[in-house]
């Protein structure tokens, strides 16, 4: 049993040597850059700033606007479930968002306050009495182009 200690400490000290020697250098990295979503300032005067906006290499569109929150919940298959009705009643995009602790259930992507005001009184209407209107990030519909 005693010869055995001298061989593992052998190996451990010339074990590590062998690490001291090695090197790595990260310059030679070269990671691709992510594809940033183009972000529109509804303040935007200049229809050069705009070009410039869009021709970003960016995967979506997103502009501050407005959406109508009608539900909030801590279960993810509570919200999932009535979005998944939601979807078969109102012809606007609904969308589940996780803010923490709750999963909320937003409808529209309002460009404006009277837009999103319309959109509240017609899920009012159907029956979502406690529907009421948030200031959001939304996509924005694209425009056609020939």
């Amino acid at each position: 049993m005693n010869w055995i200690f001298p061989f593992i400490l052998l190996g451990i000290l010339t074990g590590q040597d062998s690490l001291k020697s090695e090197t790595f250098d990260a310059s030679g990295l070269n990671p691709p850059q992510p594809n940033w979503p183009a972000v529109m300032d509804p303040l935007i005067q200049n229809t050069t700033d705009l070009d410039k906006a869009l021709g970003l290499d960016s995967t979506q569109l997103i502009r501050e606007g407005f959406r109508v929150q009608i539900f909030a919940s801590g279960q993810k298959e509570r919200a999932d479930s009535l979005k998944m009705i939601l979807e078969n009643i109102v012809e606007e995009p609904v969308y589940v968002t996780f803010e923490v602790p709750l999963y909320k259930l937003r409808i529209g992507n309002c460009i404006n306050r009277k837009e999103a005001e319309r959109l509240q009184a017609r899920l009012n209407e159907i029956g979502y009495k406690n529907a009421w209107i948030i200031r959001s990030r939304i996509e924005p519909q694209k425009p056609f182009r020939y």
